[in-house]
């Protein structure tokens, strides 16, 4: 009596009806379930990328840092062409009158500074009216002087002393 009992109450309407209620009370919680972990996994994601932003961010201040350190620790006189030297007192070249090297700060072109009257100098060439060469010949002088026009020419651009690069410029 409970086999008939069983299949009286379980008509095909009322089977389609508990399995469709079963279904959604299933995917309903797992739908919210798989939601939220998709959601948790973009979180992860992101969190992951900050930490590597946040890490390369270190490391660029790092080394900032430490280039600036070296500048910052460099004599005025280093910026001229000739500078004197502590023990003799005459004049030998700047270490900053050769080219940066492949060692040196990427992306530097060469050094310079503009004084408090806004002249602007480089210690790539000695000062004009000097007559020495001091070991430069000519092809390695007009490669000089092509990278102090293209240091005039950046500065000019980003009108920083603009002024300044263009009265050194006509100097020259």
């Amino acid at each position: 009596m409970p086999r008939r009992r069983l299949t009286s109450t379980l008509d095909p309407r009322r089977l389609r009806l508990v399995l469709a209620v079963f279904f959604v009370a299933l995917a309903l919680p797992s739908a919210i379930l798989m939601r939220q972990a998709f959601a948790r996994l973009e979180l992860d994601a992101f969190r992951q990328y900050q930490l590597l932003a946040e890490s390369f961010a270190e490391r660029v201040d790092r080394r900032v840092a430490a280039i600036f350190a070296v500048e910052n620790a460099r004599a005025f006189s280093d910026y001229g062409f000739l500078r004197e030297a502590e023990s003799s007192g005459l004049g030998q070249r700047s270490p900053l009158s050769n080219p940066p090297g492949p060692d040196s700060v990427p992306g530097l072109i060469g050094y310079f500074q503009i004084d408090a009257a806004g002249e602007f100098s480089t210690p790539l060439l000695p000062a004009a009216g000097v007559e020495t060469d001091f070991g430069i010949d000519a092809a390695e002088r007009a490669r000089r002087l092509g990278v102090e026009r293209e240091l005039r020419r950046i500065l000019a651009a980003g009108s920083v002393a603009a002024g300044a690069a263009s009265e050194a410029a006509a100097e020259r």
